[in-house]
């Protein structure tokens, strides 16, 4: 996921953000502004996290722990 992607999501939930909170619960401007941002940062945040975990539980390397030979008692 590009960054571009990553802050198109974010611009379209802190749009609809205040929109909902201004408009159906009437909020004041400035409220409505304050935590639609918060939002928009939220939502940003969490796709660029879930990006990494994807990326970091996807890697196919090498195993901490190696089992051990058949017949090895500690």
């Amino acid at each position: 996921m590009t960054t571009g992607v990553k802050i198109a999501a974010a611009a379209v939930a802190t749009a609809a953000a205040f929109a909902l909170l201004f408009w159906w619960r009437g909020f004041f401007v400035q409220h409505a502004a304050l935590v639609a941002i918060a939002i928009g940062a939220l939502v940003y945040t969490t796709l660029g996290t879930s990006q990494r975990l994807g990326r970091t539980y996807r890697h196919k390397g090498p195993r901490s722990i190696s089992r051990r030979p058949p017949g090895d008692k500690r």
